[in-house]
């Protein structure tokens, strides 16, 4: 009697006889039939992972043996594997919330990175290092910098451990931005209780008012400290700035552009970075807007073109660019039913709904999506290098990831193919890599996907075509979704807008 044949009886029994198994809340007589001449750990967590799956309509105990699979999985390397197809088992049931799924990964990488094979040990030490990343980053963008430190310290290590020098440079900046941002913090803490303890001190209201403007890019704390001691530029322009950057009119966004670059004359290399990006905001915005007078919209390009010199002379990556904010459904919604949620963008369940947005890649580039599927199947990214279009597709039925076409192929079926469940209701994160010689595929925080290649072998897919085959796209087929979060961060080259 073999060992699949010992499974297919077991998961008989229980969907025959379900009720009784239930009856043991830990699911131990289902885990006992299941394992059934497994002589290891691993082996064991194999069959209940291979159960669990088969289980379709019996959550309970679906999650029972997946969480039993996890945990005999991390019992021996050799179990690492099924302890990660467990965690995807429990994602796919919705039995895991967010922070406790990246725990538990983050467990599993950490073993087979301590005790795995080389290659293993690289692999899951790059796993491992972008998990730990997306924490730090996470703790940053809630305003927690301290707790960013120690996630981006272990990456740093871990980083340096497996030879990834251009990962350990990268989070060696991070860690520094992230010191020099508690150094300014508790520099402002110390001036606001000088003036809490001395409110007429001018010098300690100027120091705090520009440490929050240029240092901390925070003029709405700023707003707060401005009274008529100060000189009348401040009590002009603070407020203005404390706006939201589409409710400043196109004349304030022209003298909120000047003084930003006055300020960063005196500005130190973060605050230079952080006051000529206020500018090149501000300018943009301006132009944008269209109702510029022939003069003035001359010397805004003049003076956007040298505040991005000044930019790339002090070594600032642009900030990511939003694709849905210059989107035009008129002119930009190829096939399907497309309409503004918010600030992002919804779909329809139409086969092979598409929307073009509406910039021309650069050679090397980021594309950040967030998206939330509400049913249906495929979820589609439609990228572009050098002119030549290809795609990622995931959700689809079985739990796929991939690129496509390669070599003719289909992503369920190339060498990309990766398992990973979407959920319908779930938000998720997608950040794909496109580089001159690789593409790589980050799949909440971890790496999903790193494939090498030169483009060659990768075609088009008829389905998911665009007009601009320059431009990058968003489609869905018969899967009604909403996508959060489109941004572009250039890493070679510039690219551009197409209308």
């Amino acid at each position: 009697m073999n060992a699949r044949w010992l499974v297919s009886i077991a998961v008989g029994l229980l969907l025959t006889a379900g009720q009784a198994c239930a009856a043991d809340t830990s699911g131990g007589e289902m885990i006992k039939m299941v394992t059934q001449g497994a002589s290891t750990d691993a082996q064991r967590a194999a069959k209940l992972v291979e159960a669990a799956a088969r289980l379709g309509d019996d959550p309970a105990t679906q999650e029972a043996l997946y969480n039993k699979a996890y945990e005999l999985g991390l019992a021996q390397v050799d179990g690492v594997e099924s302890a990660l197809k467990a965690l995807e088992g429990l994602e796919a049931i919705q039995k895991i919330d967010p922070a406790q799924l990246e725990e538990r990964r983050g467990k599993a990488y950490r073993l087979l990175y301590a005790r795995g094979s080389a290659a293993a040990k690289a692999q899951a030490g790059a796993q491992l290092v972008d998990l730990l990343v997306a924490q730090g980053q996470t703790k940053e963008k809630a305003a927690r910098p301290a707790e960013a430190l120690g996630p981006y310290q272990e990456a740093l290590s871990i980083a340096t451990a497996i030879k990834r020098r251009d990962l350990a440079a990268q989070i060696g900046e991070r860690i520094k931005d992230v010191n020099a941002r508690l150094a300014l913090e508790k520099r402002a803490k110390e001036l606001q209780a000088a003036l809490d303890a001395k409110p007429d001190d001018l010098h300690a209201r100027q120091e705090y008012v520009l440490l929050c403007v240029v240092e901390l890019d925070d003029p709405a704390r700023a707003k707060g400290a401005l009274n008529d001691s100060l000189e009348q530029a401040m009590q002009t322009y603070v407020p203005l700035a404390a706006q939201a950057l589409s409710e400043t009119a196109p004349p304030a966004c022209l003298e909120l552009a000047r003084w930003y670059e006055g300020l960063a004359l005196k500005a130190a290399r973060n605050g230079k970075l952080n006051t000529l990006r206020r500018a090149q905001a501000y300018y943009t915005r301006a132009l944008e807007a269209g109702t510029l007078g022939t003069v003035d919209k001359l010397k805004a390009r003049e003076a956007l073109e040298q505040v991005q010199a000044r930019l790339d002379a002090a070594g600032g990556t642009a900030p990511p660019i939003d694709l849905l904010a210059m989107l035009d459904p008129a002119k930009d919604v190829v096939a399907g039913h497309w309409k503004a949620q918010g600030h992002g963008l919804s779909s329809d369940a139409t086969p092979l709904a598409r929307v073009m947005l509406p910039y021309q890649v650069p050679a090397e580039y980021d594309l950040h999506v967030e998206f939330t599927r509400l049913g249906g199947s495929t979820v589609c990214l439609i990228l572009s290098h050098a002119g030549r279009q290809f795609v990622m597709e995931t959700g689809w039925d079985a739990g796929e990831t991939g690129f496509a076409y390669i070599n003719g192929q289909h992503m369920n079926v190339n060498e990309t193919s990766r398992r990973f469940p979407i959920v319908n209701g779930r938000r998720y994160s997608f950040t794909i890599q496109v580089r001159k010689t690789s593409l790589r595929i980050i799949a909440d925080g971890r790496e999903l996907i790193a494939w090498k290649t030169d483009y060659a072998n990768l075609s088009p897919h008829d389905g998911w075509l665009l007009p601009d085959s320059g431009c990058l796209g968003l489609g869905v087929f018969r899967a009604p979704t909403t996508f959060h979060v489109a941004e572009l961060i250039e890493v070679t080259g510039k690219g551009k807008k197409v209308h």
